[in-house]
């Protein structure tokens, strides 16, 4: 009980470091961070980046969410409202996930760290056409949480195809509900340790 009691507080504390470091220190996936455009031509990233790029531009953003889904492994939402917003630890937990592998997939390398912000304010940019997105709003607004969301997860994807590096599945499992017009909202479960596991999808 106690170990859990400790887990639980554990995991709190990240989440509210989380939420505090948006987007001043360039984390997590922040509405504001990666909403503009960098000074990198796009056309100059590496072939493969450009090849995942042009991957996701066709997906079909967002055109399945709320719609039924025949996987009785995921839990569902069915509007934007029904979203638990980004304090909850199961919603922070794929949050929290996403910076860290973005730390350790780019180490401190100031050229990696160019080509992932270029793709993912690229990917936002093209995004947020399919959502009622509002670069103004901050991370409690749905809609504009999951256009940077889905920025920053083709940006990471794209990373790893670049560096030739195997996607976590976990990660894999979020491109592919993208792929399917849906929203990956938050973890169906977060252990004692913090670590999420299965998803929440709308």
């Amino acid at each position: 009980m106690h170990n859990t009691v400790r887990a639980s507080r554990q995991m709190l504390d990240r989440i509210l470091s989380w939420l505090r470091r948006r987007p001043r220190e360039g984390m997590s996936d922040s509405p504001s961070e990666y909403s503009r455009d960098d000074d990198i031509p796009i056309e100059t990233l590496p072939v493969e980046i450009l090849d995942e790029v042009e991957t996701a531009k066709s997906f079909e953003w967002f055109s399945a969410v709320g719609e039924d889904i025949d996987d009785p492994e995921v839990e569902r939402i069915r509007s934007w409202d029904d979203w638990e917003g980004p304090e909850n630890e199961r919603v922070a937990a794929i949050h929290i996930d996403h910076s860290d592998i973005r730390e350790a997939l780019i180490g401190g390398d100031a050229r990696l760290e160019r080509i992932f912000v270029r793709v993912c304010g690229h990917m936002i940019a093209h995004i947020s056409a399919f959502a009622p997105y509002d670069p103004d709003e901050d991370a409690w607004h749905a809609p504009t949480l999951a256009v940077n969301q889905a920025g920053f997860t083709v940006a990471l994807v794209a990373l790893h195809k670049y560096l030739h590096v195997q996607v976590p599945d976990f990660l894999a499992a979020q491109y592919n509900w993208y792929r399917r017009g849906h929203w990956p909202c938050g973890c169906k479960t977060v252990d004692d340790h913090g670590r999420p596991a299965g998803l929440c999808i709308f």
